[in-house]
């Protein structure tokens, strides 16, 4: 939901149909299939949606979209002899949008790799294409849990990404050899909301190590980890300066928040202010800001009125001189102020990702 909030305002039902693709829709806005600025078409995630919503429940995948004429790539299985293609499986799941002709064979939609052939698919950012997409999230329950099982198949394979590997210290990595993983670096769930919504927006975000020949690239966590490991002023919450050289395993909360600070950082380096703002709505949600971006801010805690007693008796906690509250900054893209206490992660022990969901 925290990236969810940033892409379609959380509803299932808010449909895109006016940028380079044929269409979107979902919690991260899955793209039909798209053309690129040099006319290059190219497959789109809403079709890997279609793919496991028709493995997972085919009545209801026929309901929504068959009866109107349209598939996506099979899943699972080989393809089809028909003419349909298997779904294109990576960190996210892609392929294109198939009709039938009147030999009952499967067409690609576009049926070309041009933009003469994405134009003559337009008649998918139709009212009657953006109306079946939302009464299918409307009526349809089997269509919103593959929605969320697509959703968090992603975050999953985002997690066990292993780019970071090759990125820290010899010291860091596992001793038994096996190549670390995102998620082994990145353990909390507002960490997890960042690199969703980082992926979401830039898909090399977490995997690229420079610009590329272009320039163009996103290498926002290669940029942090380089620059947390020459950063000699972090310091834990005891005061004592980040030991980045020890098995990732028993790094602590102030690691990640780190780590964390800074991909926010080069979010903003390489993507400008506005994404600064989106990445740190995601990562502080349900607090959100429509310009500018939150941060965590130590503030007085004032003295309450104790329950059941007067109300000009009022008390406070002498542990709780100080809370932590999410306040807006502007649009600077310069370091976000650190976290002192890293109490919004909660302890380690308790903020492993996948520990809910087995």
């Amino acid at each position: 939901m925290a990236v969810a909030a940033q892409e379609c305002g959380g509803g299932l039902d808010v449909i895109n149909a006016w940028d380079n693709c044929l269409g979107s829709a979902g919690h991260f806005h899955w793209t039909m299939p798209k053309i690129s600025g040099k006319g290059v078409v190219s497959g789109g995630e809403f079709c890997g949606l279609m793919s496991y919503f028709e493995y997972k429940s085919p009545d209801a995948f026929k309901k929504c979209f068959v009866n109107f004429g349209i598939w996506g790539p099979v899943w699972s299985g080989p393809e089809s002899s028909a003419g349909r293609k298997k779904v294109s499986a990576g960190a996210t799941y892609s392929g294109y949008v198939y009709t039938k002709d009147d030999q009952d064979k499967f067409v690609r939609q576009p049926n070309g790799d041009d933009s003469t052939a994405f134009e003559q698919a337009n008649w998918l950012r139709s009212w009657q294409w953006v109306y079946r997409l939302q009464m299918a999230a409307r009526t349809c329950a089997e269509y919103r849990q593959s929605t969320w099982d697509i959703a968090f198949q992603r975050l999953k394979n985002i997690m066990a990404l292993t780019s970071v590997d090759a990125w820290l210290p010899a010291k860091a990595r596992n001793p038994g050899g096996a190549k670390l993983t995102i998620g082994d670096v990145i353990t909390s769930e507002r960490g997890a909301a960042v690199l969703l919504r980082l992926h979401v927006r830039w898909s090399g975000a977490l995997s690229a190590a420079s610009k590329g020949k272009e320039g163009k690239g996103k290498p926002i966590l290669h940029d942090a980890i380089v620059h947390v490991l020459g950063d000699k002023t972090l310091k834990d919450t005891e005061g004592k300066p980040l030991d980045w050289e020890k098995p990732a395993s028993t790094w602590e909360t102030s690691h990640e928040v780190a780590l964390v600070d800074a991909m926010v950082h080069f979010t903003g380096v390489l993507g400008g202010p506005k994404q600064v703002a989106s990445v740190s709505n995601a990562r502080f949600w349900p607090f959100v800001a429509a310009k500018g971006s939150l941060v965590l801010k130590k503030i007085k805690n004032e003295a309450t009125a104790t329950p059941g007693k007067d109300a000009s008796t009022k008390t406070k906690d002498p542990k709780q001189d100080e809370k932590l509250v999410p306040v807006l900054v502007g649009k600077d893209t310069g370091w976000v102020p650190k976290v002192a206490d890293p109490t919004p992660y909660g302890p380690k022990e308790e903020r492993g990702f996948f520990k809910p969901y087995g």
